[in-house]
């Protein structure tokens, strides 16, 4: 296994500019879910592309700045990620670097010894689009239901029509402003395990 300049530079908490790019971003908002069935119905009759789901493995490691997360998806192909968010209870711009993975196991294994192991999180994710906005609907092992909301941001009219996109959806899909979160499922997971419940700051402000 090979490991390049790019996954070297993801580790270590740096932007990689391809061709003079900086990091990729998005515009993100995530909410605990009053009802699963609900949610799939108004995202069915809002999305614009036909829907896809898949099982996610998050393996999350010690990281700063930052976050740095391996995904196995469908336990058979892999995605590192390396991100910046701030903790906000509203939507927020996330930075981020992702890099497809081949040999997850020996990468999980490599990162796990390097950097040691913050928390895991299972969830079965069915991703919905409206424009460039992914909608994903997940089912978290331990911790719940959730919806998050991601803007893909690539031209300067997409940010200008992130937040309004954002909002609409909110709307649409009637999410309760006291539902909305500021920590990752990473995060909520390790504040379970530290303390056998999940901390109140984690579900009242992703």
């Amino acid at each position: 296994m090979l490991v390049g300049p790019r996954t070297v530079a993801i580790l270590c908490g740096m932007d990689i500019e391809p061709g003079g790019q900086g990091p990729c971003c998005n515009l993100e908002f995530k909410a605990r879910l009053a009802s699963l069935e609900t949610a799939h119905q108004l995202a069915q009759e809002v999305s614009t592309r036909a829907p896809l789901r898949e099982f996610q493995l998050d393996t999350y490691f010690h990281c700063s700045p930052g976050r740095l997360k391996l995904r196995q998806i469908d336990r058979c192909r892999g995605q590192l990620i390396w991100y910046q968010r701030a903790d906000q209870a509203v939507a927020r711009e996330s930075h981020y670097q992702l890099t497809e993975i081949t040999e997850v196991d020996a990468v999980c294994q490599l990162l796990s010894a390097a950097l040691g192991v913050r928390s895991r999180v299972e969830k079965q994710r069915t991703v919905y689009w409206y424009e460039n906005v992914r909608i994903h609907i997940d089912e978290v092992r331990a911790l719940g239901t959730f919806i998050e909301f991601e803007a893909v941001i690539s031209t300067p009219a997409q940010r200008g029509a992130a937040a309004d996109q954002l909002e609409f959806l909110s709307d649409a899909l009637q999410i309760n402003a006291t539902d909305v979160l500021t920590v990752s499922y990473g995060d909520m997971m390790e504040n379970r395990g530290a303390t056998g419940q999940l901390v109140a700051g984690g579900l009242a402000g992703k």
